[in-house]
């Protein structure tokens, strides 16, 4: 007969090869179902493999023969749920996140373990992110932040007109006014919306509080600057001057300085500098904004300065 810690290793492999039968076999013979082999129990090895809910059977199994739902080997891979919500490969996420809760995973782990919302959010898996919510997660503040920093690769409404899962995340998450001052690359949550010049977004946001003028980044920029600065190697937002418009119509300072010295990182593509006092103006002419925004800017009676530095 096999040593223990043998049919434990084993154990794992089996299943991480999806035969669960001969799993069981191994079960019966001794292996501990609460086993961690290469930061895996046989729990999480399970989820780390599961497409759909066909696994769940097995998975049931191993709770009826004693696996703890809540155990977690330790390092980075965290419990069966931290493994579930930040899968790039499960087909039916969510439902098997619901399926781990029902059967009393946690949705909010001890300090130190790997947090299932910030493992859904670090994979923008915007669909579990909803059921985390709705189950009782503690969101960290940068939530809403790192999903309109995503805005760029994820569809607001879909053809139809109807709100993605994207959509639907968005509009809980604007409704916490923390989450609209939370940062993510340095970024508010109206600064990324400026940033990838979504009109609908923008004003979503300043419907729902956001402050008008905290956009934060590198620059410390003003969120008409920001609006203003044309983006190196990205495709020209047609609402960029609409976006200008609005911000200043809620109140924005058009005039305000920069506080430090900024410049885009780029590997393949020669960025301007924006010099530490520079305001909306400068960055639209540095940068080769269209002219109607540089026309309407001067409107408004900004001035430029960095040719007097």
């Amino acid at each position: 007969m096999l040593p223990a810690q043998s049919l434990d290793s084993l154990l794992v492999s089996k299943i991480e090869l999806h035969r669960y039968d001969e799993a069981k076999e191994l079960v019966e013979k001794g292996a501990n179902v609460n086993t961690i082999q290469h930061f895996q129990t046989p729990l999480t090895a399970v989820v780390n493999r599961m497409w759909d809910l066909s696994d769940t059977v097995f998975y049931s199994w191993l709770l009826s023969k004693g696996a703890a739902i809540n155990f977690s080997p330790g390092g980075y891979t965290g419990t069966s749920m931290y493994a579930a919500a930040s899968s790039q490969t499960l087909g039916s996420r969510a439902q098997i996140v619901r399926f781990l809760i029902r059967n009393g995973a946690k949705v909010n782990v001890d300090e130190g373990q790997p947090e299932p919302i910030k493992g859904a959010l670090t994979y923008n898996c915007w669909d579990v992110i909803s059921v985390l919510m709705d189950n009782g997660a503690k969101l960290p503040s940068y939530a809403l932040a790192k999903a309109m920093a995503e805005m760029r690769y994820s569809k607001y409404k879909d053809a139809q007109g109807a709100l993605t899962e994207y959509g639907k995340l968005v509009e809980k998450l604007v409704n916490d006014s923390l989450q609209l001052r939370g940062r993510h690359e340095l970024f508010t949550p109206l600064g990324h919306a400026i940033k990838n010049g979504n009109l609908e977004i923008t004003t979503m946001l300043l419907q729902k509080g956001a402050p008008v003028d905290k956009v934060e980044g590198p620059g410390g920029w003003s969120s008409v600057m920001l609006a203003s600065y044309k983006q190196v190697a990205e495709k020209e937002p047609a609402d960029r001057l609409a976006i200008i418009q609005l911000l200043v119509q809620k109140g924005a300072n058009a005039k305000q300085d920069s506080k430090l010295e900024y410049q885009q990182k780029l590997t393949h593509h020669p960025c301007p500098v924006i010099p530490k006092g520079s305001n909306a103006l400068d960055a639209a002419i540095l940068s080769g904004a269209p002219q109607p925004v540089i026309d309407y800017l001067k409107t408004l009676g900004v001035e430029q300065v960095t040719s007097k530095k």
